[in-house]
């Protein structure tokens, strides 16, 4: 078998007569599942058939399947029982001649040389003898009167005989003959067909289960499969876009002025307090920083006038400012809490809080565009190399798509209502032709079945792709596959017809 086409279930007949056509290969064999519905049908089989035969190639069917073995018996097709069988388990029905057929012998043909031995001589065409020499039997003009009909076209008033020669007489009885030989050599090819003996043996082979793993290599530097590293040819294709799309800022930012004013602080114990700068006093859930480092005195006590002791807190006032910019920082007279020590209360107001926020670009608006412009670029590179391909086959798992560039108009923390980014990146893979892929799985296969076995394909049999790599500096992708099928003894056919 020169090629090996694998057929799917609901293959089409147009779609198998496309992939012969691509073939070069004069012997084209079809490995069939069973149910496939181009086997059920006759009409598909002598269609196949005729295509085959317009295009000069052999078809030849691998199958399991019952009906769809009989089937092409009919139409003239041989039937295989796997692709490394070397005998069809099925031939193609024999056609047996049409009664009518006519079959010329050619019997006037003398033989050049009499048999050694035999002395022949010629009286007809003998001209060595001296004595003249006549016949045996002299030539005359026989009229036979059975043989006579009358015609009355050119004589009128009377009949004319039509006379029939010994020529045609015996041209007659040779016709006879060779019918009746005819006859005998139907007969004799029925009967040889149908009483030489002959048998059928149908086997049933104890399978079990077979699990392997082969790694097969795509090489985009090879033209036809090798055999030997288990590679197929594959071809190198790649894609570059670039991407450009503007998105809305989301960040805010207060510009307005902070609040602020002065706090009086209240010293009860009997040590003085320090605060320093940027001590934080909180008041209603807002928090304002003491602008300057401040001593509060410490108590004193004296005694009135009458004798009741007296205490006085010591004291002193605070510039402070809100933390943050804005008009709710604009309090009245209120108390803040600062430590357990001193405490606090402003002596009038805050003021000088003004609201102005405005939209800024953040790290993560930057992140997120940057996220989305990819995916578009992505799918779109993906398109790209889907139609390049064309009928071929490739893995999603080895494709590898790089950022070549990547801007912003804006940058993080920058005041702007929206922003512009643009991206451009390359996708690549390595793509194969199913066909090659098919065979070499199976030669790979078939290194791993033990000697003493054989592989019997099913329609339960999987291959899975476990990972791929792809490098693209060799233009090599390497794809490790899980083969999971059936093996069952192997068999001689000849053993078996012995």
């Amino acid at each position: 078998m020169d090629e090996i086409i694998y057929l799917e279930l609901d293959e089409e007949i147009p779609s198998v007569i496309d992939k012969i056509k691509g073939l070069s290969g004069k012997t084209i064999a079809l490995v069939i599942p069973k149910g496939a519905s181009i086997i059920q049908s006759v009409i598909n089989l002598k269609i196949l058939k005729e295509e085959a035969k317009a295009l000069k190639k052999d078809i030849v069917l691998v199958t399991q399947d019952k009906i769809g073995r009989n089937l092409a018996s009919q139409v003239g097709l041989s039937v295989y029982d796997s692709i490394r069988s070397s005998r069809p388990v099925i031939n193609p029905v024999r056609s047996e001649p049409e009664p009518t057929e006519i079959i010329e012998l050619d019997l006037s043909e003398k033989p050049s040389q009499p048999p050694k031995g035999v002395s022949v001589h010629d009286y007809q065409e003998s001209t060595n003898s001296p004595v003249e020499s006549k016949p045996l039997f002299e030539k005359k003009k026989v009229v036979s009167t059975s043989s006579l009909t009358t015609d009355r076209s050119n004589i009128s008033g009377g009949y004319k005989p039509t006379v029939v020669t010994n020529s045609q007489v015996s041209k007659k009885k040779k016709i006879i003959k060779i019918f009746i030989i005819i006859i005998l050599l139907i007969a004799t090819a029925i009967a040889i067909y149908f009483y030489l003996p002959s048998a059928k043996v149908n086997l049933t082979l104890q399978s079990e289960s077979f699990d392997t793993d082969v790694e097969i290599a795509v090489d985009n530097n090879i033209n036809k499969i090798n055999e030997e590293r288990n590679a197929i040819p594959g071809e190198l294709i790649e894609v570059e876009i670039e991407e450009v799309k503007t998105y809305s800022a989301t960040g805010t930012k207060d510009l307005g002025e902070k609040a602020g004013g002065t706090i009086k602080l209240s010293n009860g114990t009997g040590v003085e307090q320090s605060l320093v700068a940027g001590t934080t006093f909180t008041a209603n859930g807002l928090s304002f920083v003491s602008t300057e480092t401040v001593t509060v005195s410490k108590a004193t006590a004296s005694v009135d006038a009458g004798g009741n002791v007296v205490k006085t807190s010591g004291t002193a006032t605070v510039k402070v400012q809100a933390a943050k910019a804005g008009d709710k920082y604009n309090i009245g007279t209120t108390s803040f809490s600062v430590n357990a020590s001193v405490s606090a209360e402003s002596t009038s107001a805050m003021s000088g809080g003004v609201s102005k926020k405005i939209k800024i670009v953040t790290g993560d608006d930057i992140n997120n565009a940057k996220n989305e412009i990819k995916n578009i670029v992505v799918e779109k590179n993906l398109k790209e190399l889907v139609s390049k391909i064309g009928d071929k086959k490739y893995v999603d798992s080895t494709i590898v798509d790089e950022e070549i560039a990547f801007s912003s108009s804006k940058t993080i923390n920058s005041e702007a209502d929206s922003f512009e980014v643009r991206l451009t990146v390359k996708s690549r893979l390595i793509a194969y032709n199913e066909n090659d892929y098919r065979k070499i799985v199976t030669i790979a296969l078939n290194k791993n079945v033990p000697n003493d076995k054989e592989v019997i394909l099913s329609e339960d049999d999987k291959v899975a792709t476990v990972s791929g790599n792809a490098d693209f500096s060799t233009g090599i992708l390497k794809l490790d596959q899980n083969i999971k099928t059936h093996v069952g003894p192997k068999i001689n056919e000849n053993d078996i017809i012995k």
